[in-house]
């Protein structure tokens, strides 16, 4: 079962960080912890470098036309059309 989520809004709510890498982990883990839902059961989908540590946390994770070599962290890499990750999320389910 996937929840729908806004780090955006969690990210604030982490006021002690400071680098924007910090900051998408963590607002990751507090969204994490608010649901129940374990890193091993989160797939996670980015495009920069600022994603590598959300990359690392998570059970799996697909960069997307990824930047900065953020792919060599992520389990896939997609270049061109974002539709390609639907067959990596469809086997997760």
């Amino acid at each position: 079962m996937f929840h729908a989520f806004n780090i955006t809004r969690a990210i604030r709510e982490v006021s002690s960080v400071t680098s924007l890498a910090d900051s998408i982990l963590e607002g990751v883990k507090k969204i994490l912890s608010d649901i129940n839902v374990l890193p091993s059961e989160t797939l996670a989908i980015g495009d920069s470098p600022a994603d590598r540590q959300v990359f690392e946390f998570a059970g799996t994770s697909i960069a997307i036309n990824p930047k900065g070599g953020v792919e060599e962290f992520a389990n896939y890499a997609i270049d061109g059309d974002l539709r390609k990750a639907i067959k990596f999320i469809d086997r997760l389910l």
